[in-house]
């Protein structure tokens, strides 16, 4: 995929709608689920048809564009290598480029030819804004594009590279960090100051990259928050088993 092109498919998703109003967050929309309430979404697009703004990005990516209280966010690589990692700022209505904000990791991380270095979505709450740039840490801004704290998670190695996204929930940051040949593990973090609340590890066998018996393994899933019985639960796909946490402390459920 062109960056040309990556920039097209990023205004279609968040800019063809003349009537759409809703804010879709997070990856996967508000809930999580890919569903949108919205009744007057265009299904049909092309070059020349229900385009409302195209935007430029520096390189391809695999991450998708959220919208929220008025702009749009997208994570991109500065470089083919993905050393230099960013989070773009633009205007709902115009496509106008507000902002962009880079970190400098200076290494090249393994990864898929069909995934580069920037395969991870966004997630804010209307005032922030969270991305995760994989070994490159977990950053917060808020929407004028001051950086409000970052923290740093680890190295992350996998054949395949990164690509689950954060969400935001009840003031939590909540990831699933890896995969990764040493250490697999979800997490949930204190939105305003990026505190850890908990870690839970999850224990595999194997590289990393393939298990004991030589088959591939990895989770690259976002974790979802879902309600059960009243209350809410994390829920996440692991390599080797769906896994439910508490997300006040991370207790296995």
């Amino acid at each position: 995929m062109s960056a040309k092109l990556l920039g097209l498919t990023a205004a279609l998703l968040v800019g063809a709608g003349t009537l759409s109003a809703d804010d879709w967050p997070a990856f996967r929309g508000p809930a999580g689920n890919g569903i949108s309430a919205e009744k007057s979404a265009p299904t049909t697009w092309a070059p020349d048809k229900n385009i409302k703004w195209k935007a430029p990005l520096a390189q391809p990516g695999n991450g998708s564009p959220i919208v929220s209280n008025g702009k749009v966010f997208i994570t991109a690589q500065e470089d083919p290598e993905g050393k230099k990692r960013s989070l773009y700022c633009f205007d709902r209505k115009d496509g106008k480029q507000l902002w962009v904000k880079t970190i400098d990791y200076g290494k090249a991380d393994r990864t898929h030819e069909t995934n580069p270095h920037s395969p991870s979505t966004p997630a804010a709450d209307g005032k922030k804004v969270v991305v995760w740039h994989g070994s490159a840490g977990l950053h917060c801004y808020d929407f004028e594009g001051k950086a409000l704290w970052s923290k740093n998670l680890g190295e992350f190695d996998h054949m395949w590279g990164e690509g689950t996204s954060p969400v935001i929930h009840d003031g939590k940051v909540f990831l699933n960090s890896g995969p990764d040949k040493k250490r697999v593990f979800v997490g949930a973090y204190k939105l305003d100051t990026g505190d850890k609340i908990w870690e839970q590890e999850e224990p595999f066998k194997g590289n990393g990259d393939k298990n004991e018996d030589g088959q591939y393994m990895g989770s690259w899933c976002t974790p979802l928050v879902a309600k059960v019985d009243g209350k809410d639960q994390l829920i996440c796909a692991m390599p080797t088993r769906l896994v439910a946490y508490a997300p006040e402390d991370g207790k296995l459920l």
